[in-house]
């Protein structure tokens, strides 16, 4: 994570949709450009499953930003669910081999067995945020337009659930590789941190299971054209749970 300090709003609008909002042609090849994405990245699989479990390391260059998390060393294994049903933002990280479990559970911050609150709340949501970016699920998308990153071209679509800007609402750039409609960067803000705030998420080494294609690296960014990251995810493995084979994240914690 990083902070740009200030007092505007971050907004990731082009300036000239600044004031009318996108225009209509915008928003209809945005659509259509973020649904080819979704779908030629398995979306019927990943929106039909009700939970993603998975076991990652969590690498840190910045001891400084680590010390706001619950983590005690720059390399954490971890073990963490993430609920997927629409309106439903529950998830739990256990981390290893302590064994400390921080979470959020029906909105609340949850520290349970051997649990550290400190930044608890904060780390378990930008967890299951970054993780599951590439597969959001907003109502307002609009084509950007081509720009070139790292040598190379993207698709960029903005997307947000809010058409106009809002302190409370949060706005993503992605960036879609037209070779394969793989999602490979992501501009975000982060209301739930600093109205200002604005970070960017690489991704890396997309693999298919289970009909998904799903990032196995995830680069946190102090800018887009940094080589060194502030913190990098890296997901070993992933499991898709069904209504059958699911136990709610946070149940057994619930009370």
């Amino acid at each position: 994570m990083f902070v740009l300090f200030g007092c505007r709003t971050a907004d990731l609008r082009p300036e000239a949709w600044r004031d009318g909002g996108p225009p209509a042609d915008a928003v209809a090849r945005g659509a259509e450009a973020w649904e080819r994405s979704l779908e030629a990245r398995g979306r019927a699989a990943a929106f039909t499953a009700q939970e993603l479990s998975v076991t990652a390391t969590d690498l840190w260059s910045s001891t400084f930003y680590r010390w706001f998390t619950p983590l005690e060393r720059n390399d954490a294994d971890l073990r963490a669910g993430f609920a997927l049903i629409e309106g439903n933002e529950n998830v739990i990280v256990t981390l290893l081999p302590e064994g400390k479990i921080v979470g959020v559970v029906g909105g609340n911050a949850f520290a349970g067995q051997g649990g550290a609150r400190k930044g608890a709340a904060l780390y378990a949501e930008s967890l299951r945020v970054y993780t599951l970016l590439p597969f959001w699920r907003g109502e307002h998308v609009a084509y950007v337009g081509r720009d070139r990153w790292r040598g190379r071209e993207f698709d960029v679509v903005w997307g947000s659930a809010s058409a106009e800007l809002s302190d409370e609402v949060d706005q993503y750039l992605f960036w879609i590789d037209p070779r394969n409609q793989n999602v490979v960067r992501i501009d975000f803000t982060y209301r739930d941190l600093w109205d200002s705030y604005q970070g960017t998420l690489a991704y890396y080494e997309y693999e298919l299971d289970e009909s998904i294609v799903f990032p196995r690296r995830i680069q946190i960014l102090d800018s887009p054209d940094d080589a060194e990251f502030v913190h990098e995810i890296r997901l070993h493995t992933l499991e898709w749970l069904r209504a059958e084979e699911r136990e709610e994240p946070g149940a057994s914690h619930e009370g």
